[in-house]
């Protein structure tokens, strides 16, 4: 899984899955691991839904949660409001915009 969330990153694709039973689409930006050694997905959220009451924005998802992961022909293009590609939540950045 991690190696096709980082194809989508370099190729810029959208891709969908669940997460915690919710379903996502997803701008993927930055993979990495966390401070507690769980290799994670910082991605901007567009479409969906959520457990919090903002389902539209910045999440990040540990990969041991994503289910039914799948890459979609949809580019996205640009960079969002407040994408920090040194991520002081991930450490180390194994791909990024």
């Amino acid at each position: 899984m991690e190696n096709i969330i980082r194809e989508a990153i370099e190729n810029k694709k959208v891709v969908e899955f669940t997460y915690k039973n919710d379903f996502r689409i997803v701008e993927p930006f930055v993979i990495g691991v966390t401070s507690t050694g769980k290799i994670a997905l910082r991605a901007y959220q567009v479409g969906g839904n959520s457990s919090d009451s903002n389902t539209i924005g910045w999440k990040l998802f540990t990969l041991d949660k994503i289910n039914n992961l799948t890459v979609k022909t949809d580019n996205f293009t640009g960079i969002r409001e407040h994408y920090n590609p040194n991520d002081s939540q991930l450490n180390p950045i194994y791909a990024r915009v």
